[in-house]
């Protein structure tokens, strides 16, 4: 007997992993929108069997994977199918032609530096996998960065096949451009911001879409591909918001930060020094914030996730963060900005459901103009109640708030020469400031502010 039972679950256990691996290896051309009855155990499963998640609601209970006839059997053995649609040579088919290769990128970015020589600042700030140029298009009316004003960052793709983000990236820079002569707001975040630009993170993957596989989401690495979105290194593989098969659609890869791309992108961020990012992405309409394991939240002092909700709220999405309008998410960008570079980040995850990643390019004018109230409202979220603070030394940073009569930590924070601008609501608060230094000048320096409606105070030491 105890012989038989061995067998069973020895056999049981090859059964899944089996159809784990013919999944994983042959994702096919059906896209299926399967029902939930119990959404964190349907996504365990097919997480589990290396299903390409590509959306998931807790909101409408429901999921769309893309995946084979045999995948789609395997499905309905578990789900209610809502829909099933084909389309033709699904893995090869390119895009809409007007959207952005790696290639019309880098046309794009050089002609607007020649268009517009004194605003548009275009660097190089790594290589990827294959050798391709990570751009970065800084906007700003000083010729070299100004350490004496705040900056931002935008990014776009990190997963290949969400073609529609880098049309937004791309949006930014020209409506800044062309309105700075007639619009009050974009000849001040000209004249006042750094504002950096990074309209490709992952130019290989975009490769891949527009020569082989239309559905392709990773990086390049070893044909398989790492998810650059789980390869960060805060909370990397901890709460099985990642996949450790190489043929999983969240693959993150053989170690934190492993890819080359992920690596520029943490190294600018650390000489940039931004003090808000948006990463966009596609699809589903919402706003997403820190942190991306369960139960995990910003401190609720630091106001995160308001700007968040009032984010969302001008464009109509749903904001929250990964685990409470998705699923877990660990590795990702959004989590190791906050933690580890100091940054207030979001991810915008554009366009409806019903549009997929690839949506006619008929519909990239109205959305880019929806999603500019985004966007404008994090630039100006530097006009309103907050600290810029800045210093000619090394040293770490500490804001706190009154709070009844305790005083309650809001920044703990490293600071240097970059001007760092931090959102505070109204109240009283303590500035504490110590150089990282051993001469009699590094004694604490604190000083006490008051932030009312709008009011906006200015510190360097």
């Amino acid at each position: 007997m105890l012989k038989l039972i061995m067998f069973l679950i020895v056999f049981v256990s090859s059964l899944s992993r089996s159809s784990a691996n013919f999944l994983e290896q042959n994702p096919g051309n059906l896209n299926v929108e399967i029902q939930s009855q119990n959404f964190e155990d349907d996504y365990e499963w097919l997480h589990k069997y290396q299903y390409d998640l590509t959306y998931a609601s807790k909101k409408f209970q429901n999921f769309h994977v893309v995946t084979s006839e045999a995948g789609l059997k395997f499905l309905s053995k578990r789900f209610k199918i809502n829909q099933v649609s084909l389309k033709e040579n699904f893995l090869m088919m390119a895009p809409d032609g007007d959207y952005q290769s790696p290639d019309d990128v880098n046309q794009w970015a050089n002609e607007l530096a020649k268009l517009y020589p004194e605003f548009v600042h275009l660097e190089s700030i790594g290589k990827s996998l294959e050798g391709r140029d990570l751009w970065a298009i800084r906007i700003s009316d000083d010729q070299d960065a100004n350490p004496n004003e705040p900056s931002v960052i935008f990014n776009a793709l990190h997963h290949a096949r969400e073609v529609m983000t880098v049309e937004v990236i791309m949006d930014i820079a020209t409506w800044i451009l062309e309105n700075h002569t007639n619009n009050d707001q974009a000849e001040k975040w000209l004249k006042s911001l750094q504002i950096y630009l990074i309209p490709m993170v992952n130019p290989d993957g975009s490769n891949k879409v527009w020569t082989g596989n239309s559905m392709w989401r990773k990086n390049v690495r070893d044909g398989h591909g790492v998810d650059i979105n789980r390869n960060y290194p805060y909370k990397w593989n901890t709460c099985n918001g990642s996949s450790s098969s190489t043929y999983a659609q969240d693959y993150r890869g053989p170690s934190a930060a492993s890819e080359p791309e992920t690596q520029v992108m943490m190294a600018f961020i650390k000489k940039a020094k931004p003090s808000f990012s948006i990463s966009f992405h596609s699809y589903g309409e919402m706003v997403i914030y820190p942190f991306g394991c369960r139960d995990n939240r910003t401190p609720p002092e630091m106001g995160v996730e308001k700007m968040g909700k009032e984010m969302a709220a001008t464009i109509g999405y749903s904001p929250g963060t990964s685990w409470e309008l998705l699923y877990d998410v660990d590795g990702g960008d959004i989590d190791w900005l906050f933690a580890e570079a100091g940054v207030i980040p979001f991810v915008i995850e554009v366009s409806p459901r019903t549009d997929g990643f690839q949506p006619s390019f008929a519909k990239r004018d109205p959305l880019v103009t929806k999603v500019r109230s985004a966007w404008q409202y994090l630039l100006g979220r530097f006009d309103r109640a907050g600290i810029n603070v800045s210093s000619s030394k090394s040293g770490r940073l500490e804001i706190l708030k009154k709070q009844n009569v305790r005083w309650k930590t809001v920044y703990s924070v490293s600071t240097n020469e970059q001007l760092k601008f931090y959102p505070l609501e109204s109240g009283n608060y303590k500035i504490k400031f110590r150089a990282l230094s051993s001469d009699t000048e590094s004694k604490n320096v604190v000083e006490t502010f008051q932030i009312k409606d709008n009011t906006t105070v200015k510190y360097h030491f």
